[in-house]
């Protein structure tokens, strides 16, 4: 054995013998998360597309309903918004998973009050996105009663109009009343 090899033995002989144990610190994470909690609120904003020729830009309004159980949850929505000459009254459902900003996948379908004018269908069906930011404003009796949430959104969307595909959007705030404490 040359006297390389009986020197590189015997630091790595060393270097154990005299190496202090490794530790490792794993603080745990302390999140409340939603258990079977519920969600109402309210929605404002404004619904527009991507055709032109007759304004599909509008006014919208909905309330929303939720179920919420840890970083997912189920949505549903009554929604009006302005479209063409009329209005447009539907729905929508959204599965979402949660982790700061809220994201979801979902359904809208919506049919018209009255005619919307030439370029408006009576019925429309659409899949969308939602992007969101929940912030927790008011923790009602501590978090026992719930809390309040305000949410920006933006929920991008594809609507299916017979053989025809265009873009339609929501753009807005939504307030909410959740039975879960923050």
């Amino acid at each position: 054995m040359g006297w390389r090899l009986a020197l590189a033995l015997l630091a790595v002989a060393l270097t154990g013998a005299v190496a202090a144990p490794a530790r490792a610190i794993d603080y745990p994470v302390h999140l409340a998360l939603p258990d079977w909690d519920v969600a109402v609120g309210l929605t404002g904003g404004v619904a527009f597309d991507e055709l032109g020729g007759v304004s599909h830009t509008g006014v919208l309004a909905g309330v929303d309903v939720s179920l919420l159980d840890g970083v997912v949850g189920l949505h549903l929505g009554l929604r009006t918004h302005r479209e063409g000459f009329s209005w447009r009254v539907g729905g929508l459902v959204e599965f979402t998973a949660w982790y700061v900003i809220l994201l979801g996948v979902g359904c809208r379908f919506g049919h018209m009050v009255d005619s919307g004018g030439p370029g408006v269908a009576d019925s429309e069906v659409g899949l969308t996105v939602l992007i969101g930011v929940p912030f927790p404003l008011v923790r009602l009796d501590e978090g026992r009663a719930g809390s309040l949430v305000l949410m920006p959104f933006a929920r991008p969307g594809l609507r299916f109009d017979g053989p025809a595909v265009s873009g339609f959007h929501e753009v807005g705030l939504s307030l909410r009343w959740t039975s879960f404490g923050w």
